[in-house]
């Protein structure tokens, strides 16, 4: 087993755009924000084996409040086979008090700035994000790298043609398909 040395998180509408990603089976992903999600799948298919999407407790009680049940159902799918979640769980008592902070900056996002605070107590190096008022509110006021998925993929310079690190099994109909290739 290897070490987790980009520990990326994803925040709920990174999570809900990922799946959404991943279940473009035919084409790339539609809108809204088509660019993030074909981001978010190629991050996926090429960060180290030793790596995963996590997600916090903030999020997990998001996805689990979705109402629609078909939907809840789905991502509790995905976050059961294919995401972690942060361990060990950050203490609740410092992650009130450090999203009460956040929120001088960001006064209208309680849920982001618990996310936000529990990705740093949690190590969490990067959190993805497609909220243009959390980037804008909190990139710059924590420690945790917060920037879109379309950065985070750019970053990775990953040269077109690289075979990827690992890939749908040939039995999933993804594998039929390119367009998540870079």
């Amino acid at each position: 087993m290897g070490r987790d040395t980009a520990t990326i998180a994803l925040d709920s509408n990174a999570m809900t755009y990922w799946i959404d990603a991943l279940s473009s089976v035919q084409g790339p992903p539609a809108e809204p924000c088509s660019d993030e999600k074909l981001a978010l799948a190629r991050i996926f298919f090429w960060m180290p084996h030793e790596c995963c999407f996590h997600f916090t407790p903030a999020v997990e009680a998001e996805y689990r409040a979705i109402r629609d049940r078909a939907k809840r159902d789905n991502h509790m799918s995905w976050a059961l086979v294919m995401i972690s979640p942060v361990r060990p769980l950050p203490d609740t008592v410092a992650v009130e008090k450090r999203a009460s902070e956040l929120l001088q900056c960001h006064r209208k996002g309680g849920k982001d700035c618990r996310i936000v605070a529990e990705c740093e107590l949690t190590e969490i190096v990067t959190l993805l994000t497609c909220d243009g008022d959390l980037l804008k509110n909190l990139r710059d006021k924590t420690s945790v790298q917060i920037c879109r998925p379309s950065e985070y993929w750019q970053r990775m310079a990953v040269p077109p043609g690289t075979r990827s690190t690992c890939a749908p099994h040939e039995t999933n109909p993804l594998s039929q398909y390119s367009w998540w290739h870079c």
